[in-house]
């Protein structure tokens, strides 16, 4: 390595002056680049022979850190403290400063009543007002049932129209069975037993390829009633064509007007919306096994 540090000496006193012209962009180049140069020869001789810490002897020394002469500042107190003479009553007062800082302080714990069971109780928590987990649930279902029953069968209604439109609400009424079934996505929950053949026709075609996919959607759309009122409109099934592409499946035991104006504002938006009802389910299930495990929901 020495005999690289000579020869790039060497080399940049034989450059030109031009080259070696201050202002110039390519001199401030070479010094970026002969900087460089430099270091790294000193971290590789550093390498060959590190700096090693005074006390342990063991830990070596990061290059930026290599006029340190201790590796951590545990080793240099340990080396510096080797020659001191410490008296017993230095040794006294440093044993009652270190044993203050570990002290703990007792706990103060509060006396007081359960707003439930009206129970004797003890805590260090100033806030708590219940002794235990399942007094605090008794006393908020109280309020709760207590809070329900002031609200009115419209206010009620209401509550739970904009859970559906949410989408945290599957459904908003009707007195259809609901059924759970195990199909190619899982055990699902479907609502009526056309559903129910539906989900074994859909599963059929996928395993012929002649879909890509389906699923059970939670899809929905507004649209305005016979009464000039918005609702929203849930969607049962959504196929999938291929990965892009798909269409929306409608499962119906008969249609009324309000059904006419639904399946329209879908279609007004540019999709596709199937309806199949009774006689459509049977066709597509003449080359179709029997139904699959389905378990009424209670």
């Amino acid at each position: 390595m020495i005999s690289v540090r000579v020869r790039l000496e060497a080399l940049i006193l034989t450059w030109p002056n031009w080259l070696k012209a201050p202002g110039s962009l390519f001199y401030v180049n070479i010094i970026k680049f002969s900087i460089f140069i430099f270091m790294t020869i000193k971290v590789i001789d550093y390498s060959a022979a590190p700096n090693k810490c005074i006390n342990c002897g063991i830990s070596i020394i990061d290059f930026k850190k290599r006029h340190n002469k201790f590796c951590t500042q545990s080793c240099s107190a340990t080396y510096n403290n080797k020659k001191r003479i410490l008296t017993d009553i230095t040794k006294l007062k440093i044993s009652n400063s270190l044993k203050q800082k570990h002290i703990h302080k007792p706990i103060t714990l509060l006396h007081k009543v359960c707003n439930e069971c009206t129970l004797d109780f003890y805590t260090k928590k100033v806030k708590q007002i219940f002794c235990s987990k399942s007094c605090a649930r008794k006393s908020n279902w109280r309020i709760f049932q207590s809070k329900a029953l002031s609200i009115t069968s419209e206010e009620w209604s209401k509550i739970h129209k904009r859970a559906f439109v949410a989408g945290k609400k599957k459904i908003s009424g009707g007195t259809t069975k609901w059924y759970t079934v195990n199909t190619s996505k899982g055990y699902i929950k479907v609502q009526g037993t056309y559903e129910v053949r539906v989900c074994n026709i859909l599963d059929h075609w996928k395993n012929l390829n002649k879909i890509y996919d389906w699923e059970y959607t939670n899809d929905r759309y507004p649209y305005v009633d016979i009464n000039n009122k918005r609702r929203t409109y849930l969607i049962d099934f959504k196929v999938y064509i291929d990965s892009d592409d798909f269409y929306y499946l409608e499962v119906k035991g008969y249609s009324n007007d309000n059904d006419i104006n639904k399946w329209n504002a879908v279609r007004n938006l540019g999709y596709r919306l199937d309806v199949w009802y009774y006689e459509d389910i049977i066709t597509n299930e003449r080359c179709i096994s029997p139904l699959p495990d389905m378990q009424e929901l209670r």
